[in-house]
């Protein structure tokens, strides 16, 4: 087998692997997508979903940059000083691209505030599925932890689906009552809860059972309050889309 041959296999493979960890964020990001077209009564463009996912890929560029000169030491390895650098920095950063190209998207579609929401899980699915794909080449592939991180990063994968849900939609509301606020009380849910994974995966460890129940429930809450907030709708009203 030829080098570029190989070249092509590794990368379909870890296309591959990537996909399937953020298949539970895609359901989430379906959800959305069938709670915004029963409010609307139309579907969102699918050159917007394109635009968003292609953008939310992108979007790992300037985190990973941001991040690289830690030396791959993941949470649980950091240090004091890269563990502020991280919360304060790195965190705000990367919601603040991930909102602002559902901003620049959303805007160009004229969107409402739910196809914010929408166009923002996008961006958010096309992150993890970029995020994940490093992940698990390096910690999977080359560590030697494949099953182990795809399992991990497909939940982490609906964590930032969440949070750019969240985040868009307060940036669509803001840009409809042209209320700063709104914007900046999404963002700030987005960066919190953010912090607060990692500080949570920090102390009780990324392999502890704890730490996945309470990550569990966290996103259990977070699942719910997008629901009630983005779409206003229950779960019954969800069962009666069926």
């Amino acid at each position: 087998m030829g080098l570029v041959t190989a070249g092509f296999l590794a990368v379909g493979i870890i296309g591959v692997l990537s996909a399937v960890s953020v298949s539970p964020a895609f359901f989430t990001v379906e959800y959305l997508q069938l709670t915004a077209e029963r409010k609307e009564g139309r579907e969102l463009p699918g050159s917007a979903v394109l635009l968003a996912g292609i953008a939310g890929v992108g979007a790992i560029v300037p985190a990973f940059y941001l991040t690289s000169d830690l030396g791959g030491a993941g949470i649980t390895g950091m240090t004091a000083a890269s563990a502020v650098y991280i919360h304060l920095f790195v965190v705000p950063i990367e919601e603040l691209v991930k909102s602002s190209m559902a901003y620049l998207i959303g805007s160009g579609y004229r969107l409402s505030p739910i196809g914010y929401a929408v166009v923002g899980a996008f961006v958010g699915l096309g992150f993890s599925f970029g995020e994940n794909a490093v992940y698990i080449l390096s910690y999977g592939v080359l560590g030697g932890e494949l099953v182990q991180t795809v399992l991990e990063r497909s939940v982490v994968a609906s964590f930032h689906v969440l949070l750019s849900t969240v985040a868009a939609y307060h940036i669509g509301k803001a840009r409809q009552s042209m209320r700063a606020t709104d914007a900046v009380k999404g963002l700030s849910v987005a960066v919190a809860v953010h912090v607060a994974y990692n500080l949570m995966a920090s102390f009780s460890g990324t392999a502890s059972l704890a730490q996945k129940a309470a990550v569990s429930v966290m996103f259990i809450a977070l699942l719910w309050m997008s629901i009630r907030r983005v779409g206003q709708y229950s779960m019954r009203g969800f069962a009666g889309l069926w």
